[in-house]
């Protein structure tokens, strides 16, 4: 007989002579939720966690699907899957767990409209930096708890995103990067279109973030053209008067087509006589598949007196 089919309350017996002190690794599949960790929640009361990852998802009857991974120097990982139970029952997993401190937070949700709620309302009271998150959200429903979620962490230093798709009607997709406290870096990953879908909201990520230092895009897709090329062009380039952010590292992965876009305007921007009057330009790379430039103002700063230096990284 395999342990997983042994009747609930004996599975519970079996959880309360666990001893978390010294727990490495676990892994618990839950049939019946409140049985099993209700009785023992005490025993887990304060764990602090600097690891917690989230992958949520529905499996082929349509079953929500949570499955959670946390570490700290006491517990290396838990991961807790919980098949087919709605999410009142997955908020008293989090209240169980308390996450406390958290420096990487990665979730993975697929067709799953709540998750982001309940991230929301357990992260905001209970935690203070969060170093870093990863979200991969494909068919995600409700793009403005996504926002919510995002506006409501503490502080974040970095911020992946990847295959983010808000499966609802162009015409009714209305969302805005909001502004993320502390926010050094971004990544996005497969969902240009959705998160920066024009001047505006380019405007907005740029100009709001003002701690950002580095923008990494990887879209093979055609998202650009000329026009939205000297927007984004423009907008970086006016950043770089905050003295917040003198330094700024834009990553292009794109297809040809973008790329030679972009060819077209660094290659214009080293000829023009206004820009070179004002950056020392170094071409760092310029091959097939790579064009890395370098500008850095002749002048400091009249305010900090620091140099402003701006690196454009083009890749197809």
């Amino acid at each position: 007989m395999k342990l997983m089919d042994l009747p609930d309350e004996v599975l519970a017996k079996i959880f309360s002579f666990l001893d978390f002190k010294d727990l490495k690794k676990a892994m618990l599949v839950c049939r019946d939720f409140n049985n099993i960790i209700n009785e023992n929640a005490s025993k887990m009361d304060g764990i602090k966690l600097n690891l917690l990852l989230i992958l949520s998802s529905r499996n082929n009857v349509g079953e929500e699907i949570y499955q959670i991974w946390g570490s700290n120097s006491n517990i290396n990982s838990i991961s807790v899957l919980l098949n087919g139970i709605g999410t009142n029952e997955v908020s008293k997993l989090f209240k169980w767990l308390r996450f406390y401190e958290i420096d990487h937070l990665s979730v993975y949700a697929f067709n799953v409209s709540e998750i982001f709620p309940l991230l929301k309302a357990h992260l905001k009271v209970q935690t203070g930096l969060i170093k870093s998150i990863y979200i991969e959200a494909p068919r995600c429903r409700d793009p403005e708890s996504f926002k919510e979620f995002l506006s409501n962490i503490p502080s974040l230093r970095k911020c992946f995103l990847k295959n983010i798709s808000f499966n609802v009607l162009e015409s009714q997709n209305n969302f805005e990067l909001p502004r993320i406290s502390g926010l050094e870096e971004i990544d996005m990953n497969n969902c240009f279109m959705e998160i920066l879908r024009d001047k505006d909201s380019i405007n907005k990520l740029i100009i709001d973030n003002t701690e950002l230092k580095k923008v990494t895009i990887f879209e093979k897709k055609e998202i650009m053209n000329e026009n939205d090329v000297n927007n984004f062009f423009n907008i970086v380039t006016s950043s770089l008067e905050d003295c917040l952010r003198h330094n700024l590292d834009i990553t292009f992965y794109c297809n040809i087509i973008v790329k030679q876009l972009w060819l077209k305007k660094l290659n214009e921007m080293c000829e023009n006589q206004n820009i070179t009057d004002q950056f020392i330009f170094e071409r760092e790379s310029n091959c097939a598949f790579a064009l890395i430039l370098k500008f850095t103002s002749k002048n400091k700063c009249p305010i900090c007196n620091k140099k402003k230096t701006i690196i454009f990284n083009i890749f197809e």
